[in-house]
């Protein structure tokens, strides 16, 4: 695991890993919930969005990945970074 975030005020965390996966866990039931695929390498940060189920993660592909959970949706911004990414954050206004 090389890093974790909760979503606001929900039992659910967010960790990433060098497998190259995101997964969902809901502390509540102290329960795995999901993995999310989409990186090509270790994932080294991940973020969420506290309004809604939504998490995005950077890693050694240069890549950052979005994935809207409740819609099943996925993006992949790739090629922007020379490096790899390292640290992600997301804008929580008003939660």
């Amino acid at each position: 695991v090389s890093g974790v975030v909760f979503r606001g005020l929900s039992p659910h965390l967010y960790s990433c890993s060098h497998d190259r996966t995101v997964k969902v866990w809901d502390t509540a039931e102290r329960a795995y919930v999901d993995t999310l695929f989409g990186h090509r390498a270790a994932v080294q940060a991940v973020t969420c969005v506290a309004r809604e189920r939504c998490t995005t993660a950077g890693g050694l592909d240069r890549m950052l990945c979005h994935w809207k959970i409740q819609h099943d949706t996925f993006l992949r911004f790739d090629g922007a970074h020379m490096g790899s990414v390292d640290c992600v954050a997301a804008l929580n206004d008003g939660w």
